[in-house]
C-alpha cells in the first residue's frame, strides 16, 4: 500500500502500464492467494488525497493516448467509470446524506451480520478469501509490488 505521494504515484504508473490493459476483463476476477489482480490499490492513496480522482484519470487517458492498441478503450472506459461513476458519486452521496445516512436502514433489516462476515470461515471461497485476506494481509508497500 502507498504510504505517500512518490508510492502513490508509483502505484498509478503500475496500474497504468501493467493492470490497465486487461482491467475490463479482470476487474473482477479473484484467486486464491491472489490479494490483488488487476485491481488499482489506488483507494487508500485517494482517500488519504495523496493522489487526486482528477489526476488518475487524467493519466488512465493519457496512458491510453499514448497507447491504444495496447490498453483497450473499453478497459479504459470501466476504470474511469469506477472512478468518476461510482467513487466519486457515492462520495458526493455521504458528503450530501451525512451524518444521518449512516443511521438510514432502508429496507428496515433488524438481523445481525452472521459470524462468518467478521471471522471468513465459510465454505463461499470468494468471501472466505476477501474477508480472511483483509483480516490477515500485512500491509505492503509499492516496493513489494
Amino acid at each position: 500500500m502507498a504510504v505517500n505521494r512518490k508510492q502513490s504515484l508509483d502505484l498509478l504508473d503500475y496500474f497504468t502500464d501493467e493492470c490497465l490493459p486487461l482491467f475490463g476483463s479482470y476487474q473482477n476476477a479473484m484467486l486464491p492467494n491472489e490479494w490483488s489482480l488487476y485491481h488499482s490499490r489506488l483507494s487508500f492513496s485517494l482517500n488519504k488525497k495523496m493522489i487526486s480522482p482528477a489526476e488518475v484519470i487524467q493519466t488512465a487517458i493519457a496512458k491510453w493516448e499514448k497507447h491504444p492498441e495496447v490498453i483497450a478503450y473499453n478497459h479504459l472506459k470501466g476504470f474511469v467509470r469506477q472512478i468518476i461513476g461510482w467513487r466519486e458519486y457515492m462520495r458526493g452521496i455521504y458528503w450530501l446524506k451525512m451524518p444521518e445516512y449512516a443511521a438510514l436502514n432502508f429496507f428496515g433489516h433488524k438481523e445481525k451480520l452472521p459470524e462468518w462476515f467478521w471471522t471468513g470461515k465459510t465454505k463461499m471461497n470468494c468471501l472466505k478469501d476477501a474477508i480472511t485476506q483483509s483480516l490477515t494481509l500485512p500491509m505492503r508497500t509499492i516496493s513489494s509490488v
